[in-house]
């Protein structure tokens, strides 16, 4: 309802870094530097400055803003979040945990919104090109895939997550929110965090991890919703069939160790695994027929999705081994 000023010259003083310099009046602006802007909005522009989050890459003084166009209380929320969640130093993935937190901010109300449109401004004062900007405008289809799993609390249960190969130890929930972002969360990473659940449980000293089974299956739903409603790829496998499977794992693992067969557990598991890697459903469901046969028992309806489409049937396979392991898991630091 504010009245617009007429004519304001956008130029700070440091127009390479910020403002209207030239090159942007060419190719954003029309050629007119001169812009309709209301005091409150050319405070705010002309003090940015202030809200810089400043730290150190490669040596020298880098500085952050976030740019949001939601409201200037979001605007300032964020920033504050930026100058809580950057470390002093910077690694790699610089501003992945800026976003981390800031998809899983419980009180983050209007999340579907302001995740469509928000970029980051890094600024080098030692250098006279322009800023770089990262931008993370989401689709709609992504923004409600993640406000939906932040109202679930799907995402926080991996909060404290982790693997470690050697010496490099990965935190979980910002490399699945990193995938979400770059459009590649698909069943190969459960394969993968899969083999090193294994691998840890056998005792090989390369590898440790504190995800359990029963949270790689939360990761399984999490994958199989975001290929079908971001990805738009069409599966007839529902959570409650998902969860159904995992009982069936279950089952066939107690039925095991009823027999006295508690070994053969990691070799059926490593068969299908492999089964899974290659997407090959009939070596998958040619291991399972033996195994039920072998132990008299019937092979539950549901498999039969598995030979109807390529991610049913990885949403059903990984579903049974999660189950199949639930009980395999060798304490280490908290989960929770």
């Amino acid at each position: 309802k504010r009245q617009a000023k007429k004519d304001t010259i956008f130029d700070t003083g440091i127009s390479k870094f910020y403002g209207l310099n030239p090159d942007s009046i060419n190719f954003s602006w029309g050629f007119n530097p001169k812009l309709p802007l209301c005091e409150i909005c050319e405070i705010i522009y002309f003090s940015y400055f202030a809200g810089l989050t400043s730290v150190q890459k490669d040596g020298k003084s880098i500085f952050y803003f976030i740019n949001s166009d939601s409201s200037i209380v979001d605007l300032v929320s964020k920033n504050r979040l930026l100058k809580e969640v950057l470390e002093p130093n910077l690694s790699q993935n610089i501003l992945l945990d800026f976003f981390t937190q800031l998809v899983l901010e419980a009180s983050y109300e209007k999340a579907y919104f302001t995740l469509q449109n928000i970029a980051v401004l890094e600024l080098d004062l030692s250098n006279e090109i322009i800023p770089k900007v990262y931008s993370y405008n989401l689709s709609k289809e992504k923004a409600q895939f993640l406000k939906e799993l932040q109202n679930k609390e799907s995402l926080k249960q991996f909060s404290k997550s982790y693997y470690k190969i050697k010496d490099t130890k990965i935190s979980i929930l910002p490399e699945v929110i990193s995938l979400i972002f770059e459009n590649r969360l698909y069943f190969d990473y459960l394969n993968k965090i899969l083999r090193i659940f294994m691998a840890y449980q056998n005792g090989l000293k390369n590898y440790e991890t504190n995800i359990s089974p029963y949270k790689i299956q939360i990761l399984n739903l999490i994958i199989s919703k975001f290929i079908k409603n971001v990805g738009g790829i069409s599966m007839s496998v529902s959570e409650k069939e998902m969860w159904a499977i995992y009982h069936e794992g279950e089952n066939l693992a107690n039925t095991l160790r009823k027999k006295n067969a508690e070994n053969k557990i990691q070799a059926i598991v490593y068969k299908l695994l492999n089964s899974l890697r290659i997407g090959n459903n009939q070596q998958f469901m040619d291991v399972l027929l033996r195994v039920y046969m072998a132990y008299g028992k019937e092979i539950p309806s549901s498999f039969i999705k598995v030979l109807q489409n390529k991610e049913d049937f990885y949403s059903i396979g990984y579903s049974f081994l999660d189950g199949l392991l639930s009980k395999q898991n060798k304490e280490v630091k908290s989960d929770e």
